[in-house]
């Protein structure tokens, strides 16, 4: 498949594949559409679900703290005996607090752990019912102190942290306005969550989480925030969020769509909740987090039928896409392939008509020549020749066409033509050239030009007459070291008539070697970009030769080996020249080899 057979497919597909993308981009757009609009009217519902969840908890949490004040506002009501201070041993004085005392502590042994009066001047207390193991009343008056010396009115303490039995929460009511003594109950944060939270915690993507103002942890379900605060979450966004709604004391349900990160254990996506919780003065929050996988589970079973018919459409907009672009291909293909064809037995019969056109055969005496045209592409647009003229000289010819293929190569054989009839004419190379200009001046070939180097070897006399056009002159030498002849450059042909075209003669030393090429073998590039030039040539010819072509070979091998896999730029030619070192006729030596691609 040629160049245009490649494009053809190339745009069919392309077209093909922008019509089956948006098709795809269109039934996934919609998919996810339907998807997002059932999600969100899901989780709207789940928050409206979770938001009166978490209302009743705090409205439960609320009644029962207030049922405990109440209660205590009973004992504190009793009557008398309450007012005395009381120590760690003196017993309640007055018959109705010593009756009523007991029947209290009975209705709040099952949400209080300890019972007792204190004296919030001396720490002095007395215990009316509660157990002293694992936490007994001295340690609790010892660690709130300082915060039962500011209580004025029935109220509740901040969160109190104990080793043994975890966090507590002390409902006061002072005995009487002025009065120092204080009837205080010990509520245990699992009373709080096997009251309240014991349901939730049943539900595995439920948790819920009690907290006072400063973030600090009352009773929660999960057991590392049970133990620490907010503050020490390691989700950022989960922690700014307990920030702004708990601090506010505000109610919100909030969509954390990335996985929440707690004690290393990541949760998935959360719906979150925040609902306020007044306790006395105190001003808690609550939160429930309920992660959103099972709400995920149930969108995605009434998305996944949708899924499936989206996923049909694609397939059968896929299906009749390929096999339309499959048919259009493989059309263009067999008609880009009859045309190459056609195409190759032309550029074929082309070469073999420009090969015709090269020398075969040589009756020179003591000169041994060699060639080698080697196209880039399949027809060349460099050319060489040798020939004999009446007087026993032997002209030798190497040119360059601009750019390549059939017009390059017509011209080629033009100026070949030309060359050949002109030089027996006028025997004199420089006189050739200026003639031959002329002659393509007044052709038309589309800005083409040439360069043309001419010699004339005279063997018996030893000397050599060149003229150029624009052509690089030729390497020779008769020793280990090789150097460019000095050939003053001239205008390419084919651009001005009128140009004088000098012939210079330089005498030949016998065994000299001679190296003419065109500009491709110069212009080799390696891999890595750097190109062979003038010296690379210069090293490639260095030394003696034994025959003409040997010199082609060691230029071809050195010229291979410089571009490793990379193409040739230009047509290369080379033509190699050797002197005998004595006369020897040869008459009629078989054809001159040619190497072509």
């Amino acid at each position: 498949m040629d160049k245009a057979a490649r494009r053809f497919a190339e745009g069919i597909l392309l077209v093909h594949g922008v019509i089956l993308a948006l098709v795809v981009a269109i039934v996934w757009i919609a998919s996810r559409d339907i998807y997002n609009r059932t999600r969100e009217e899901a989780l709207k519902q789940a928050a409206t679900r979770q938001e009166l969840l978490a209302a009743q908890t705090a409205r439960g949490i609320e009644s029962f703290y207030q049922s405990i004040l109440s209660n205590l506002d009973l004992l504190r009501g009793s009557g008398d005996g309450i007012e005395e201070a009381p120590t760690n041993e003196t017993p309640l004085t007055g018959n109705k607090s010593r009756m009523f005392a007991p029947l209290l502590w009975k209705q709040l042994e099952d949400r209080v752990s300890h019972l007792f009066i204190v004296d919030k001047g001396t720490g002095n207390f007395h215990m009316i019912g509660g157990t002293e193991s694992p936490l007994s009343t001295q340690q609790i008056c010892e660690q709130a102190r300082e915060w039962l010396k500011t209580v004025e009115h029935a109220t509740v303490s901040p969160q109190m942290k104990f080793p043994t039995t975890g966090g507590v929460t002390l409902v006061c009511v002072p005995v009487t306005e002025k009065s120092r003594r204080l009837i205080v109950a010990a509520v245990p944060a699992r009373q709080i969550e096997q009251r309240f939270f014991r349901e939730l915690n049943w539900d595995k993507y439920t948790g819920a989480t009690l907290v006072d103002g400063t973030l600090e942890t009352i009773a929660s379900t999960n057991r590392f925030l049970a133990d620490s605060t907010l503050e020490d979450l390691d989700n950022p966004e989960l922690r700014q969020l307990a920030r702004h709604y708990v601090t506010a004391g505000k109610k919100a349900s909030k969509v954390l769509d990335d996985p929440v990160t707690i004690d290393g254990a990541s949760l998935g996506p959360n719906l979150v909740t925040a609902e306020p919780v007044t306790v006395g003065d105190q001003r808690w929050s609550l939160l429930i987090a309920s992660q959103l996988a099972e709400t995920d589970e149930v969108v995605s079973a009434m998305f996944r039928r949708t899924l499936y018919w989206a996923i049909f459409v694609i397939v059968a907009m896929t299906t009749i896409l390929v096999s339309t672009a499959v048919q259009l291909v493989r059309s263009r293909v067999r008609l880009e392939r009859m045309r190459h064809d056609m195409l190759n037995r032309e550029l074929t019969q082309a070469r073999q008509i420009q090969l015709a056109w090269l020398p075969e055969q040589t009756a020179v005496q003591s000169l041994d020549l060699a060639a080698l045209n080697e196209p880039a592409n399949h027809i060349s647009g460099d050319f060489y020749n040798w020939f004999g003229l009446p007087d026993g000289r032997v002209v030798v010819v190497i040119g360059d066409v601009t750019g390549h293929g059939m017009s390059a190569a017509f011209l080629m054989a033009t100026t070949q033509m030309l060359v050949r009839s002109t030089m027996s004419r006028l025997g004199d190379p420089g006189k050739c050239l200026e003639d031959v200009n002329r002659q393509l001046c007044q052709q038309i070939f589309n800005g083409q030009f040439v360069t043309m180097l001419l010699l004339v070897l005279d063997i018996e006399n030893g000397t050599v007459d060149v003229a150029t056009a624009g052509h690089p002159p030729p390497l020779w030498g008769e020793g280990e070291s090789f150097t460019q002849m000095p050939v003053p450059p001239q205008l390419v042909m084919g651009i001005e008539p009128d140009v004088s075209y000098p012939t210079e003669r330089f005498t030949l030393p016998s065994g000299a070697s001679m190296l003419l090429y065109t500009d491709g073998a110069s212009d080799a590039i390696a891999p890595d970009g750097e190109r062979f030039m003038v010296e690379g040539l210069q090293k490639a010819f260095y030394g003696r030769f034994a025959t003409a072509q040997s010199i082609i070979d060691a230029v071809v091998d050195a010229v291979d080996q410089f571009r490793g896999e990379r193409d040739l730029p230009d047509d290369v030619t080379l033509v190699a020249i050797q002197l005998q070192t004595s006369s020897v006729k040869v008459a009629r030596e078989p054809a001159i080899p040619v190497r072509n691609v």
